[in-house]
């Protein structure tokens, strides 16, 4: 508004001062964040790496502070492989799975989405983990297909001695 007000001087004269006051507000703003591995406030002045509740402070329109309350959901995949011979299982439980084939350009197989891919062909294997937006892929993890079958035509073969301690015929 516009505020005038009357002051006595010296030699009985009257000063005036009008004032034209504008007082600008500061405003504040919830906001409910997830992300993936870490996020960057608005202000651009934080990193945060862990799920919680923070402030952060930008200027609004009329050059005032904005407080925002940010509550922040960090996700963070974890897309580690367990291997036990020739099974393998994501680590992570209760996200979202896809088996890849490392050695034909990463393509996915076809029917392998759950938590654990036991492999029947020599190869390397990963898996993509999925938990809402965030994905991450594991390293690639060797199996080899090791078996007897091919034996079984070799009827007449011997091996000795029985036991043996660091070579056998």
């Amino acid at each position: 508004g516009v505020y005038q007000e009357v002051f006595d001087t010296a030699g009985e004269c009257d000063s005036v001062v009008t004032v034209n006051l504008t007082i600008h507000l500061s405003t504040t703003a919830d906001l409910s964040v997830t992300a993936c591995d870490s996020y960057l406030s608005p202000s651009a002045g934080e990193v945060w790496m862990e799920s919680g509740i923070y402030l952060d402070t930008i200027a609004n329109e009329a050059g005032c502070d904005s407080i925002i309350t940010i509550e922040l959901s960090i996700i963070t995949i974890d897309a580690n492989v367990t291997q036990d011979e020739t099974l393998l299982t994501a680590d992570m439980a209760g996200v979202t799975y896809q088996w890849i084939d490392c050695d034909n350009g990463n393509q996915p197989i076809v029917g392998e989405i759950s938590q654990q891919f036991s492999a029947s062909v020599t190869g390397n294997y990963a898996v993509i983990v999925t938990s809402g937006d965030c994905v991450d892929t594991s390293a690639c993890y060797n199996v080899i297909i090791v078996g007897t079958k091919d034996l079984q035509l070799l009827s007449d073969l011997k091996l000795y001695p029985n036991p043996a301690s660091d070579h056998f015929i």
